[in-house]
């Protein structure tokens, strides 16, 4: 054990001179431009969901883009940042309308945000910012909760992760058979979890990295993560091995999706369908699903008189 600890304090001394490089290239970069880039690459997330509704396509899309700091500021009983700052608003509706439906510059806005590079830069942006409040949060947590181990994994995970919880609350409530979050969790969630893990034990358990150095850590992974799925045009899930092996060593068996859609019944009318008649997923930050799931069929104007209820007939204006 000695001599892992040892092994441990040299490789994180060997590794401080370039995380201190990569820690000051970081904290170089604007918050408004990585806040646009952030704004870009959600929206392209959620277009094309709720398109039926445009102001709930709104709201869902922003509130999904900036629900991990709304959850945890109001965990905390702090001030939310997207209400004392205007900017924040108005630059996310800015970006919103331009992509979706600004008639001349969609087109080039929509042609320019399909640029690899353009799209990485974004997704690199975001995926900074996330990783700011993830350890922002874990800092915080630890400072008002002493000797608690696993409070500031809650709100490391939930500042990284209350955008998706929302957005499939919200998928849940309007009728979509989804897999869940909450019962399944899938990139967003094991990242913001493992994520929080890596730098709690590096900055506070282990103390084997200054906290900002740890944070350079921790977004240096995340950011290849982000960079090579756009360049290989597929997955990297670094996560999914660490599932798996909680599973193998727990012997817990995994989730099934097919499971918990069984349970989550028929879907309503009107629900998170697409032609073929599977249920469309909710946006995540996984690369693989980035396409926009197709918007939820229009309910039917009357039902069948044997189960359901009649449809009511308005008197007619004298």
């Amino acid at each position: 054990c000695r001599n892992h600890t040892q092994f441990a304090s040299s490789a994180a001394a060997m590794a401080s001179p370039m995380l201190s490089k990569c820690a000051a290239a970081y904290a170089s970069v604007p918050f408004y431009p990585a806040l646009l880039g952030h704004c870009i690459f959600m929206v392209g997330l959620f277009k094309g969901r709720y398109e039926r509704n445009w102001l709930k396509a709104f709201w869902v899309s922003f509130i999904g883009s900036f629900g991990g700091g709304t959850m945890v500021s109001l965990l905390h009983g702090e001030r939310i940042a997207w209400l004392e700052n205007n900017n924040i608003l108005l630059m996310y509706a800015a970006v919103w309308y331009a992509l979706n439906y600004a008639p001349v510059v969609s087109l080039f806005s929509k042609m320019l945000a399909g640029l690899l590079p353009v799209r990485m830069a974004a997704k690199a942006a975001s995926t900074m910012l996330r990783v700011q409040l993830l350890c922002m949060q874990v800092n915080l947590a630890v400072a008002g909760y002493p000797g608690q181990w696993y409070t500031p994994l809650f709100f490391g995970t939930v500042a990284a992760t209350g955008g998706k919880f929302i957005a499939d609350a919200v998928a849940a409530l309007s009728g979509e058979r989804v897999a869940s979050s909450f019962s399944l969790p899938d990139w967003p969630v094991r990242s913001g979890f493992f994520g929080s893990l890596i730098y709690t034990f590096l900055a506070h358990w282990s103390r084997l990295l200054a906290p900002e150095l740890a944070e350079a850590a921790v977004m240096s992974l995340f950011l290849a993560h982000a960079v090579s799925s756009d360049l290989l045009g597929g997955e990297l899930d670094w996560t999914a091995p660490l599932e798996w092996i909680f599973h193998l060593v727990t012997r817990i068996p995994a989730s099934k999706t097919d499971s918990i859609l069984a349970e989550a019944g028929a879907p309503r009318e009107g629900g998170g369908q697409t032609p073929s008649g599977k249920a469309s997923p909710a946006p995540s930050a996984t690369p693989s699903r980035l396409q926009a799931p197709s918007s939820s069929s229009p309910a039917s104007s009357s039902k069948k008189s044997g189960g359901g209820l009649r449809k009511r007939q308005l008197p007619a204006r004298k």
